[in-house]
């Protein structure tokens, strides 16, 4: 049975993996961007992206750096966090989308 720092780690590690693929999304995204008339509207939605990304990053730093009594808390920030990271990927993989 998984213990609670255990599944700590794998939470944190499954984190920074989200992270690099809403980096590989963003990379992938500027170079489609250039091919793309409305680049504007797509420079915006990126800017964006990568301050929610920052953010985020700086959140997972909080959340490992913690050493959190009430696990209860520790595991609704750690889920605010996933569905804040899964709504930055979904956001840019509709831009990918309308700009393929």
């Amino acid at each position: 049975m998984e213990t609670i720092d255990q599944m700590s780690e794998r939470h944190i590690r499954e984190s920074e993996a989200g992270l690099q693929r809403v980096d590989e999304l963003m990379k992938r995204a500027q170079q489609l961007s250039t091919k793309d008339e409305g680049q504007v509207e797509t420079e915006r939605l990126l800017g964006q992206a990568v301050k929610d990304r920052e953010e985020l990053e700086q959140h997972l730093a909080e959340l490992k750096s913690r050493q959190e009594s009430d696990m209860a808390k520790l595991a609704e920030d750690g889920r605010n966090f996933r569905e804040g990271l899964e709504k930055i990927k979904t956001n840019i993989e509709r831009l990918l989308a309308s700009l393929l």
